[in-house]
């Protein structure tokens, strides 16, 4: 008998492999392409859980989720970034920054 459990069904689209990490521990892949698929349903204790996903290209990503009890089937949706999009936007920032310092030096030397 299963009382304290809940169902997760994280629906994966992704060519590359996703990794997931349940509060701190590897679960296993999950991965779909045209002509597969693997989605895993995890069964977790009821209550609080941390979820983190890795893919190669893609920046780390974390989620919380409460699971339910009764064995409630439930699904986390998460959007991961890709990390050229990541380094981008710390590029540009830096430039921002970088830019706003030299303003800062020219004004303090007028």
């Amino acid at each position: 008998m299963m009382v304290n459990v809940g169902g997760m069904v994280l629906p994966i689209d992704s060519i590359r492999p996703i990794s997931i990490f349940v509060d701190g521990k590897f679960t296993g892949h999950a991965m779909t392409s045209p002509y597969s698929s693997v989605q895993p349903g995890l069964h977790l204790q009821a209550g609080d859980h941390e979820f983190e996903f890795k893919c190669d290209g893609f920046a780390p990503t974390k989620a919380k989720l409460t699971v339910l009890p009764n064995q409630c089937t439930q699904n986390l949706i998460v959007k991961m970034t890709k990390e050229a999009e990541k380094n981008t936007g710390k590029l540009i920032d830096s430039a921002r920054r970088s830019a706003a310092s030299e303003k800062a030096k020219v004004e303090i030397a007028k």
